[in-house]
């Protein structure tokens, strides 16, 4: 009728929480498809010039949000999930922008780039944030704090990112 210390840790591997990575990623699926079902239409109408970069982008920044960031959470530096999520999703989008030639390309402009630079760590960091919930060490407080932080810094770099890659569709 006591417990032991052992009993009043708690702990979670990170077995524990790739183990919750699948609920996120399906969780993901029915916005993406309708992200790409805009993205499809704007194409069509010739205002985007979206395509296979803009894909694996997206799908990579939905990876390290969902997957990567739960999984190395506990060496991300930092203690919010947004925040460990947008730091990966920035080394994403660094790496993205870097595989397709900027700075060296000049058809690959800056606005794009900044632009990518905005999208896919928000995408990232709002994944991490639905990861938040899910943990053994947060409190309701503590969640409702980072997201009253971390939601509107994301839908504005969200937004401020898509404006600028359509801006640069018309210069």
């Amino acid at each position: 009728m006591k417990a032991t210390p052992e009993m009043r840790t708690v702990k979670f591997s990170a077995y524990d929480r790739l183990v919750l990575t699948p609920i996120e990623l399906v969780g993901t699926i029915k916005p993406s498809l309708m992200i790409f079902g805009v993205l499809f239409l704007l194409n069509l109408m010739g205002l985007g010039p979206f395509g296979l970069v803009d894909f694996y982008g997206y799908m990579g920044a939905v990876i390290i949000g969902c997957v990567l960031t739960p999984v190395l959470l506990p060496l991300i530096p930092g203690r919010a999930f947004a925040w460990k999520g947008w730091l990966l999703g920035f080394v994403w989008a660094v790496l993205v922008n870097v595989l397709n030639g900027w700075p060296d390309d000049p058809q690959y402009s800056l606005l794009r780039a900044i632009g990518y630079l905005l999208v896919f760590p928000a995408v990232s960091a709002y994944l991490a944030l639905n990861f938040t919930g899910s943990s053994t060490y947060t409190s309701l407080s503590g969640v409702l704090k980072e997201m009253r932080i971390a939601i509107p810094v994301i839908i504005i770099s969200i937004v401020i990112g898509c404006l600028l890659i359509l801006i640069n569709r018309f210069i």
